[in-house]
């Protein structure tokens, strides 16, 4: 598909769907559709709203000569009243099936009770290129191999966490991944922490830099001009989420980005020399 034809299709798709008031809104804001290059996501609260997003899709695709891969398009739900055994929806008349899991943009989504996402492949990701990079550098220096993994490894494990709510436990998961990575390279026991070691090499812990990043997105977002984003951390705030984010290091997101860098690095020192002492 052209450029051209693609930005005309996303035009037709998203001006068709919000003048007739389907899919996800926030107030009046438009949240029913997410496109990032060819990669399209359709959200509804309503499995007959949904499919009448489809029939669009499908009938601004005809006008415009598009043709949909049926076998790469699925149907997902999410939520506590999420039923069972729904019947397939169609895409320009062939029936799209309904999944457990989703990968979109390289984040596998789960049909939960609460929006989740898998990390399975994340981990599976992160271990074959920190293997792959310790098997061929054997004879480097410790912190040589630490510096390569750090710029390899540590993007993969921090990929999109920044914007999503991952579990306490899930949280624990990442951070013992990264821990494992000490523990290889400066020959550790699995059971020996590894907090000292990060404290003294002027690193801090993977949690510190997850909540880093989700502080840091929160502040980018709190100051967007766009009135999506602003919709967005209006109803972020009014949550839980900005507060928890913020509390856990008593930072506020009108700080400047080097203060808050800073702030969450020192409560990372104070709680390793209260630990020490």
């Amino acid at each position: 598909m052209s450029p051209v034809l693609f930005n005309l299709y996303v035009d037709s798709l998203i001006t068709t769907l919000r003048a007739k008031r389907l899919g996800c809104h926030i107030k009046s804001c438009f949240m029913g559709a997410l496109m990032y290059a060819d990669d399209l996501m359709l959200m509804s609260a309503s499995v007959i709203e949904l499919q009448c997003m489809l029939d669009i899709c499908g009938d601004v695709g005809t006008d415009l000569g598009i043709k949909f891969n049926n076998k790469k398009s699925f149907c997902m739900a999410i939520g506590p009243n999420k039923a069972i055994g729904l019947a397939p929806l169609t895409l320009a008349g062939v029936a799209i099936s309904w999944s457990e899991k989703i990968k979109y943009l390289g984040i596998v989504l789960l049909s939960r009770v609460k929006f989740t996402v898998d990390l399975s492949v994340i981990r599976r990701n992160f271990l074959i290129t920190a293997n792959y990079i310790l098997s061929n550098r054997s004879f480097a220096s410790d912190l040589v191999k630490l510096e390569l993994l750090e710029k390899h490894c540590l993007p993969i494990l921090l990929y999109c966490l920044e914007v999503l709510n991952v579990s306490v436990s899930q949280l624990k998961d990442i951070n013992s991944w990264w821990s494992s990575v000490y523990q290889k390279i400066f020959s550790y026991n699995k059971w020996e922490s590894v907090i000292q070691l990060i404290f003294f090499l002027g690193r801090v812990e993977i949690v510190n830099t997850v909540n880093l990043q989700h502080v840091l997105f929160l502040k980018s977002i709190s100051t967007s001009n766009n009135k999506c984003m602003s919709e967005l951390f209006t109803n972020v705030v009014s949550g839980c989420e900005s507060f928890t984010a913020c509390a856990l290091f008593k930072v506020k997101l009108h700080w400047s980005c080097a203060r808050i860098r800073f702030h969450i690095r020192e409560c990372f020192r104070d709680l390793c020399l209260q630990r020490f002492s």
